[in-house]
């Protein structure tokens, strides 16, 4: 069968001598990078889905995007790449786009696509400068300081300041989708969201996060004309392992305890005696500067202050009495709203509450709607804004009834598609949230993501389980396509793992439940840094066992030169930069060390397991999708739970090689990897390298002999 041309181009750019080494004479050329190209291109050509679990090392960015920009720049369709992290998304659009655009035969265009809440509203911008008072007082210096960056150096987005602003600050000047005026608003041709939906538009390749997509999934789910993105009919999914995890956070509900604050300081504020400030008192002071009729003025100011701000009060109380009932229902952490809490006496208390809320709110909706009514009659000769209020005036009305509607839901708790569970962080009203996510998001990412794509094409270094997609693809939805429409691959890695790691294991560890194995973790550690003479990853999958550790470790190795560093002392950013350029550091962290972080050379040379990774059974959404595999007849603990670690602890031993200069060795002292029967799915799912099993005095001749062999200097300057 002759192949496709455009197959053919994609693979002139990856030849020992084709368009890329040509151009840049560093550039390496391996074979699987090449075949990854191929495939994606395949994907465009022929309107398949594709798996590619591409090795560290593959160069799977640079394999997708030059058949996604070649494909985008001739077909004329925008081909869209959702990552999970900001790292790989400022890697795509500050690095590897502007690299390989020097290489084509046109001027790629490519844009980082953000959301509303990331940009500036010019309107809000311009209404704050011309009104004092405008924003809370305690506020005002630090927000006209981003009117006045704005004025000086046309600020578009939150990445522009030289700092990152607090959230309540930012809530004053940011872009929302249900305030916007479109076409409307005086500043329409000069709004940073829509130039940069208008870029959106003309552009090759639209970078967005999982967050995003799956924002515009559940906007496309509720109303096609509300998508934020102009098509997904192409898409990359980098970092695809994440997908299921953050597509369930947003497709679902949420209503917390300080989601009221915000809206309440927007409408109204009293700012000290006969000081009112915020859109209703202004809105008033409009009205009758204006030239409406006597009795049209005094109707509408007995809508704002007797209808709307004295129900604003009302509604304040019974927005603190019902999530103030919250913590009696759990006063801490999380618990799923089931069968049994809600017959308890507690959550029957927590409905009374509701239904005080649900009423006030929905007398609130009502009169917002019979004020718009009124603006909507009022001619611009008598008052020159009120068709642009009557619009505000609805958009604020339809906020008060979104949260009486979510508040039912999630009251309610019926749904038997979504896990249910309440949260109390703390005491604190703001800390307290009622939440409902999908029980299993793979329908509606086949029926809203998948199925309507014409190319999909998802990959990471980490989506097979013991060589197996099929873990991946119940999760995601991918189960349903067939194999003619749906093609897997496994690529490996660049890197020689058989010369560059090894993998030890003592056999004489205490078991992770055992009484003993804290204490005998807390005198390991310090005998493994001192072989390694630090520059070892200690990876957690708690927090507490983490801060023990780190309090034992610190006190047992006072005297020496290496350094403990302990994730939450500092940003994760600075303790990494720390951590590369110290001498002989070890960094003690749990969840997000796991992935995401990328450490070269001898600073790194050892990352130790201390559990194998699984997840809290605990946990509302692990707790309901076990049972919801139970009721199917499954078995939750091999369908999810060892799925779910193994591919975590691929993550985790994937911390330690990351250049082909690297070695090193990976320690797992969790010997549930070697005495129980899912230990063999963990290591079958490992890299291939020299593997070490054995009592601890054994192993740590070979750790000691290891480093012997690979010296490096005693830490880095």
């Amino acid at each position: 069968m002759l192949k496709d041309p455009f197959i053919e181009q994609v693979e002139e750019y990856f030849t020992t001598d084709g368009i890329l080494a040509r151009a840049f004479p560093q550039f390496e050329t391996r074979e699987d990078q090449a075949q990854m190209a191929r495939l994606v291109a395949e994907s465009f050509i022929y309107d398949t889905i594709s798996i590619i679990e591409a090795g560290t090392g593959v160069g799977k960015s640079f394999a997708y995007l030059v058949p996604a920009a070649l494909y985008a720049a001739y077909k004329g369709e925008p081909v869209v790449i959702s990552t999970k992290t900001l790292n790989l998304q400022d890697q795509l659009v500050n690095s590897d786009i502007p690299f390989l655009a020097k290489c084509f035969p046109f001027p790629l265009r490519a844009v980082l696509v953000k959301g509303w809440s990331n940009y500036v509203c010019i309107r809000k911008l311009n209404h704050i400068s011309r009104h004092k008072g405008a924003v809370p007082s305690h506020m005002e210096d630090e927000i006209l300081d981003i009117v006045q960056l704005h004025k000086q150096k046309k600020l578009e987005s939150k990445s522009d300041l030289p700092y990152i602003p607090k959230d309540e600050i930012w809530k004053h000047v940011m872009a929302e989708n249900d305030m916007c005026l479109s076409p409307r608003c005086p500043f329409f041709s000069e709004c940073p969201f829509h130039r940069a939906r208008a870029r959106m538009a003309d552009s090759h390749i639209l970078v967005v996060n999982h967050a995003f997509l799956s924002t515009d999934l559940a906007m496309r789910r509720e109303d096609e004309t509300l998508a934020l993105l102009p098509s997904i009919s192409r898409v990359i999914i980098d970092e695809a392992h994440h997908l299921e995890e953050v597509a369930t956070d947003y497709l679902g509900v949420t209503l917390e305890g300080g989601d009221l604050a915000g809206l309440m300081a927007l409408l109204y504020r009293q700012e000290g005696k006969d000081n009112e400030q915020g859109f209703l008192p202004n809105l008033r002071r409009e009205i009758l500067r204006s030239n409406i009729q006597s009795l049209e003025k005094e109707a509408m100011k007995a809508a704002i202050d007797q209808g709307i701000i004295v129900g604003m009060m009302s509604l304040n109380d019974a927005w603190d009495g019902f999530f103030s009932q919250l913590s009696n229902v759990v006063p801490g952490g999380k618990d799923r709203v089931t069968a049994e809490l809600k017959g308890s006496d507690s959550w029957q208390d927590l409905l009374k509450s509701k239904d005080r809320l649900s009423s006030i709110l929905t007398r609130l909706a009502s009169t917002f709607g019979s004020l718009r009514e009124e603006l909507n009659s009022i001619s611009s000769e008598q008052y020159e804004e009120a068709s642009d209020r009557a619009f505000e005036i609805h958009r604020m009305g339809n906020r008060f009834l979104r949260m009486k509607n979510n508040l039912e839901i999630l009251c309610a708790a019926e749904d038997e598609e979504f896990i249910f569970w309440v949260e109390a962080e703390s005491r604190e009203i703001k800390y307290r949230r009622l939440r409902a996510v999908p029980l299993n998001v793979a329908a509606q990412l086949e029926q809203y993501l998948f199925r309507p794509a014409k190319t999909a094409v998802l990959t990471s270094a980490t989506l097979t389980v013991g060589r197996s997609f099929d873990f991946i693809k119940s999760r995601t939805g991918l189960s349903e396509f067939k194999d003619d429409r749906l093609s897997e691959e496994i690529l490996q890695s660049s890197f020689d793992y058989d010369d560059q790691a090894e993998l030890f294991i003592p056999s004489d560890f205490p078991f992770p439940d055992h009484e003993d194995y804290s204490r005998k973790l807390g005198e390991i550690l310090p005998e493994i840094f001192e072989m390694t003479k630090g520059r070892c990853f200690v990876l957690f999958t708690s927090y507490s066992l983490l801060k023990e550790m780190a309090g034992r470790v610190s006190l047992s190795m006072a005297g020496s030169d290496i350094r403990v560093l302990v994730q939450g002392d500092k940003d994760r950013s600075q303790l990494l930069e720390e951590f590369k350029t110290g001498k002989g550091s070890v960094l003690f962290g749990t969840d997000s060390y796991w992935e995401g972080v990328d450490v070269r050379g001898d600073a790194l040379s050892c990352v130790i397991i201390t559990r194998l990774p699984f997840r809290v059974p605990s946990d509302p959404v692990v707790e309901a999708r076990v049972e919801s595999i139970k009721r199917a007849g499954g078995d939750p603990f091999w369908q999810l739970a060892v799925p779910q670690a193994v591919l975590k602890l691929k993550q985790g031993f994937g911390r330690l090689i990351r250049s082909k200069e690297d070695r090193g060795i990976v320690v797992i002292l969790d010997r549930r990897i070697i005495s129980r029967g899912y230990g063999e799915l963990f290591l079958k799912s490992l890299p291939e390298c020299p593997r070490h099993i054995g009592k601890w005095e054994r192993i740590k001749g070979r750790i000691s002999r290891f480093f012997a062999e690979n010296p490096v200097e005693d830490g880095r300057g």
